[in-house]
């Protein structure tokens, strides 16, 4: 079952905890049960229960992917993958794989609840796996942004990073009571404050690629910025391969004047 597989792969030896009396055993009305195309995309996995017992986190997902024959493919982020079968049973969507077989109640477009089915055919509704799905980050600012100028990231900011989930509080680094302060040093340069104190952080500015590059004079890493709006912006590292990890950005807020 996926519960169990991804149990094993990972090696956790979680406690299952009993299912609320009031959790759904059929999915929310008009719900699209048997279809692939709605598990198409990124999740996390975890236990009911908290933050503690989460499997899979947002940062190295889950990916499903509709196969031509209808079917779907559900791949680890490390590399275990399985094909499972769509079909509609009893207001739920039935997922059957060579050696498994788990029931998907869909709770809601982006989460589903996972039940393994058991020896006697029906769903083991104790044994919960709750699949959320994962933000898609723009890669692009919108087209009235002022990519590669100085003057939009004057200010005070909050930084955040998005929780492993997706769907639980960001967590926040720098406060409005303690901000990240940039000024501006010329048109296409900034300083970053160092949460230490120590001195501001000079950043040259680039518009590339419809968003703006962070690059550091004494750092081979650099940051593709893409704003959401005035008040907002995403910054992602660029890894040493030159690669960007597009799922786990930094959150920039802008505090209140």
């Amino acid at each position: 079952m996926l519960a169990r597989a991804l149990a094993c792969l990972l090696s956790a030896a979680l406690a299952v905890p009993a299912i609320a009396e009031d959790a759904p055993r059929t999915s929310y009305p008009g719900a699209p049960d048997g279809e692939a195309t709605p598990f198409v995309g990124e999740w996390a996995a975890y236990r009911p229960g908290g933050e503690d017992n989460t499997l899979i986190i947002c940062p190295a997902p889950i990916t499903m992917r509709a196969e031509p024959d209808g079917t779907i493919r559900h791949e680890i982020y490390y590399g275990a993958a399985t094909r499972y079968a769509l079909s509609a049973v009893d207001g739920r969507t039935l997922l059957s794989g060579e050696n498994e077989t788990t029931a998907a109640v869909w709770i809601s477009k982006d989460e589903f609840n996972a039940h393994p089915i058991g020896a006697d055919g029906a769903p083991v509704w104790s044994d919960i796996l709750v699949y959320h799905r994962c933000p898609v980050y723009a890669r692009q600012s919108p087209p009235d942004a002022l990519n590669g100028h100085a003057a939009p990231f004057a200010g005070n900011w909050t930084i955040s990073t998005p929780s492993s989930t997706g769907n639980r509080p960001a967590i926040v680094s720098r406060a409005c009571t303690h901000p990240a302060e940039i000024a501006i040093t010329s048109v296409d340069a900034i300083a970053h404050s160092a949460q230490d104190g120590s001195e501001p952080v000079p950043i040259k500015l680039r518009a590339f690629e419809g968003r703006t590059s962070w690059n550091f004079s004494d750092s081979p890493q650099a940051w593709q910025v893409v704003w959401e709006n005035s008040d907002r912006f995403h910054a992602f590292l660029i890894g040493y391969d030159g690669t960007t990890d597009w799922r786990s950005p930094m959150i920039y807020e802008r505090c209140p004047a």
